[in-house]
């Protein structure tokens, strides 16, 4: 019997989707499908003709989200009524007790990724949104990363600031 191919169906041909796929060729046996809808590959292929100007990332926006326990969050993480409503109050609850653990007892001194997420966004929140994801996009260990790398690439990232617009966009 003759083994039957892999295929993977990659939906966006943006530059996640063409990684994705470029990975799939390079590192398995797995066979790609992409499918975009636009007529252009490589992502915001319906703004500006690039022919004409060099802003074609700059002027569009785009929304990104992290599915995550079956749900939809925003991403970059924000503290809005949709993640409380997506974790839940538990969780919530649960998250908001590790954030202030945080702020009460910060890791000192910051040496790497892992304890500069946990200072600004608890241990909890750190294992639920960041470890994971930035082990994967990086492929080395948060720990091993500098704090300073951190500091560098989310600046002015922080729970904190998250629940103050939170709070200032519920009473406008």
């Amino acid at each position: 019997m003759i083994p039957k191919r892999q295929t993977a169906l990659i939906i966006g041909a943006g530059p996640a989707g063409l990684t994705a796929s470029f990975e799939f060729l390079k590192r398995t046996g797995i066979q790609p499908i992409v499918l975009e809808k636009s007529e252009y590959m490589g992502g915001i292929g319906d703004g500006p003709d690039p022919d004409q100007s060099d802003r074609v990332m700059l002027v569009r926006t785009r929304k990104s989200r992290i599915y995550f326990l079956r749900k939809f969050f925003d991403y970059p993480v924000k503290f809005s009524p949709r993640t409380i409503g997506n974790l839940g109050i538990s969780l919530t609850f649960l998250a908001g007790l590790s954030y202030l653990k945080s702020m009460v007892a910060p890791i000192a001194p910051e040496e790497n990724l892992e304890q500069f997420f946990i200072n600004r966004f608890g241990r909890r929140f750190y294992l639920l949104f960041f470890k994971s994801y930035t082990e994967k996009v990086w492929g080395v260990p948060c720990n091993e990363i500098s704090a300073e790398w951190g500091a560098q690439r989310i600046q002015g990232l922080s729970l904190s600031k998250a629940l103050g617009h939170f709070l200032k966009s519920q009473s406008t």
